[in-house]
């Protein structure tokens, strides 16, 4: 007996799976497994939430224009795709579920990892998850009147409440939450252009400020939009649910681009609606613009959708948090993998996010958040520049993904490493 529980943990340890994984890409994918746009659902869902409708009122202090707004949401979404290049040539490498986690094990070692998944728990989920809980407490805020805190910590608790139901429940109202953002995005992006009088401020093609690019306010903006960005390696972490390589390469790309286009234009929009003065430090944008483009009746409707849509992001982040807290429990104290549900660890995960929503300023927190997961994403992709096998020799990369690499490296590195410069 003693034999058989040995090879099992060390089964489960070394992760074998990865042959499992190998052979059955081979033979043309997984039966049951997600697909292709499946796989771009579940990413598209995770990517447009918090970042989408409140980091635009941190992201126009000082010199701030229509045109740097514009170059920062594209700049953020090629940093964004560079990522998506790295992240598909290491998954290739170690096809595995886990991502940075994973990742981390592999290039580094179990130590490294462990630190790297309690950071994941933290600052990846946990403070996510309250920054979430707080937008949705703040566009309900007209609705409710009731304080911002308070609701927002009601939320986490409920919403972790549904999660020891069923999994099919759970999955269905994951679902048509995350299809309700999308068609919300589509809504402000439609109404601009069928609301003449929503143009507020005049574009003046004569007000770029190159040197503005180069300077501390710009690069905390860009943290702000790497945040948005955050999620566009959804099918990174739950690889193990996917057929095969391929819908990875589909869910990251075409998640990345069409996410680029919206984000974009939505930001142009609700910058166009509002004047910069007005925007500055406000969570709730989407808000303060819904009411511009549909007036103050169904300005609330709408922003009371985008609360309640928040939520999606609130629940998958506990849905996904919970696992990768049952998972380092399991890699710290060497266990076979637990069976049922986690009600520990979603405990633990609400009380911490509980501890993020009372202790810190929803601007401040999400700074701290985007810096921290942006450093721990630059410590795995820079590994490709001068990757080497375990016989020391070389692994082949493509010059264009290393070039992709470096390019994101130096972008997340650089504007993380001013923040925390600027803030000390």
């Amino acid at each position: 007996m003693r034999t058989v529980q040995y090879v099992a943990m060390r089964f489960y340890k070394i992760g074998l799976q990865e042959r499992v994984i190998k052979c059955s890409n081979a033979s043309g994918g997984r039966a049951g497994k997600l697909g292709a746009w499946a796989g771009i659902a579940l990413t598209v869902s995770n990517m447009v939430g918090t970042g989408a409708f409140t980091s635009l009122g941190y992201q126009v202090e000082g010199d701030a224009s229509i045109f740097s707004v514009v170059m920062l949401w594209l700049l953020g979404g090629f940093t964004a795709f560079c990522g998506a290049v790295s992240y598909h040539s290491l998954i290739q490498l170690f096809p595995d579920s886990g991502g940075e986690t994973y990742f981390v094990a592999r290039l580094y070692g179990r130590v490294p990892s462990i630190i790297v998944a309690v950071l994941s728990i933290v600052f990846g989920f946990a403070a996510p998850i309250a920054l979430s809980a707080v937008a949705f407490a703040s566009y309900l805020l007209p609705v409710v009147g009731l304080q911002v805190k308070g609701v927002a910590s009601l939320a986490i608790v409920l919403v972790s409440a549904v999660h020891l139901m069923r999994l099919r429940t759970r999955g269905a109202i994951q679902g048509w939450l995350s299809l309700g953002k999308i068609l919300i995005l589509l809504a402000f992006i439609i109404g601009f252009f069928f609301v003449p009088k929503s143009l507020t401020v005049q574009p003046d093609p004569a007000n770029i400020n190159i040197e503005y690019f180069f300077t501390a306010p710009f690069a905390i903006a860009l943290v702000f939009v790497h945040y948005a960005y955050s999620g566009w390696n959804t099918s990174v972490y739950v690889f193990r649910e996917l057929k095969d390589t391929r819908t990875v390469y589909f869910s990251l790309f075409v998640s990345v681009v069409l996410i680029t286009l919206l984000y974009t234009a939505l930001n142009a929009i609700f910058f166009l609606c509002v004047e910069k003065e007005n925007l500055q430090g406000v969570t709730e944008v989407g808000s303060m613009v819904a009411e511009v483009l549909f007036g103050s009746k169904w300005g609330h409707v709408l922003s009371s959708a985008i609360g309640i849509l928040l939520i999606a992001n609130v629940s998958a982040m506990i849905w996904a948090g919970s696992q990768v807290s049952q998972k380092t429990q399991e890699l710290v104290s060497s266990k076979l993998p637990s069976v049922g549900k986690p009600f520990l660890h979603l405990i633990s995960l609400a009380t911490i996010s509980l501890l993020f929503v009372w202790w810190y300023e929803f601007g401040q927190l999400l700074l701290i958040t985007s810096c921290i997961l942006s450093l721990i994403s630059v410590s795995v992709v820079v590994r490709l520049v001068s990757l080497r096998n375990c016989k020391n020799e070389a692994v082949s990369i493509t010059w264009k993904t290393k070039t992709c690499a470096i390019f994101y490296c130096v972008m997340m590195f650089s504007s993380s490493v001013t923040v925390l410069l600027t803030a000390l």
